[in-house]
């Protein structure tokens, strides 16, 4: 005797498939992206810009020790939270001598990562510099340009601790000249927009 299966039970298994592919193609498409159909599984940044949205309200105002008056936003942020690109511009890898107690010459090392923010690589006329400092567990390679939104690589649990119990410290500068010299100003006010509030 020859068993037979109805088909009709294998089409509930196909329809199911064939409708979640055409979703997935359509949200890829709607979105504008250009990652593959498992984009909103990648991390993307939130509404600051740098983290993912649910990072992005666990920043802390603090005082800049580097930059009398100035603000940084500092994190705690878990291992592995993956940083983002504010703005396109120019990237270097960075490395910050932190004087700790302002009378040695050399201080604590950390490592980080700036972003020049100018059309023409102009300090002068530049829109401003975004400054990281943090240790990286991963770092995108040391390319010269930067595109928003890319991935500059993901944060170790390891303190930043010139500045305290903070794993990332972040500001926004601005140049000027002052008796022919260039120099940096912290910019509080775009730090702040940037998250949206003021602390």
């Amino acid at each position: 005797m020859r068993l037979s299966f109805p088909r009709i039970p294998y089409l509930f298994f196909i329809i199911p498939i064939l409708v979640l592919i055409v979703l997935l193609v359509y949200v890829n498409l709607a979105l504008g992206q250009k990652e593959g159909l498992l984009f909103f599984l990648k991390s993307h940044p939130g509404s600051c810009l740098i983290l993912q949205e649910k990072y992005c309200q666990k920043v802390e105002f603090i005082p800049n020790p580097m930059s009398p008056d100035g603000v940084v936003a500092a994190f705690k942020l878990p291992k592995g939270a993956t940083l983002f690109s504010p703005a396109d511009g120019a990237y270097s890898d960075a490395s910050f001598n932190l004087d700790r107690n302002k009378s040695e010459d050399i201080g604590a090392v950390y490592p980080g990562a700036t972003i020049l923010v100018s059309e023409d690589r102009n300090f002068l006329t530049a829109e401003g510099i975004y400054t990281f400092i943090y240790f990286g567990d991963q770092k995108r390679e040391s390319k010269p340009e930067i595109k928003k939104g890319e991935i500059l690589g993901t944060i170790s649990d390891k303190n930043v601790d010139y500045f305290g119990d903070y794993n990332l410290v972040f500001s926004v500068s601005k140049y000027f000249l002052e008796g022919g010299l260039l120099k940096t100003a912290n910019d509080a006010e775009r730090l702040e927009s940037i998250f949206g509030k003021n602390n």
